[in-house]
């Protein structure tokens, strides 16, 4: 936690709640866009910094948001919405190609997310 030592019993969520609400100067869910925007940015950056801010929470490995954001990253795109409507899905691709062409409209594939490592 920002500034101090977490409460006993506090988890990973408490602390997400915590960080951004104290960005946003009070209640991250009612803020507007453009402001909860600027505090999961300012979250991010703190995160992937090496080393992390001077009094700010930890960056590299330790921050808690790494591990979040890995999972609703790798949430959202073993969803349907993620896999199917964002990402192009072949379940048995064809022919390799090595030089595709990709434009500015072009997906991403989806294939097989069962050797993804979560842990």
């Amino acid at each position: 936690f920002t500034g101090g030592a977490a409460p006993e019993g506090a988890t990973v969520l408490d602390w997400l709640t915590f960080e951004l609400d104290l960005k946003t100067g009070g209640a991250f869910l009612a803020a507007a866009p453009a402001a909860q925007a600027q505090a999961l940015t300012a979250l991010d950056r703190a995160a992937y910094a090496p080393g992390g801010p001077p009094g700010g929470p930890p960056g590299g490995d330790a921050s808690p948001w790494r591990v979040l954001k890995g999972l609703i990253v790798t949430g959202y795109y073993t969803s349907e919405a993620g896999a199917s409507q964002e990402l192009q899905y072949d379940l048995v691709p064809g022919h390799w190609d090595p030089d595709v062409p990709v434009g500015p409209h072009a997906r991403a594939w989806s294939n097989d997310w069962t050797a993804v490592d979560f842990g």
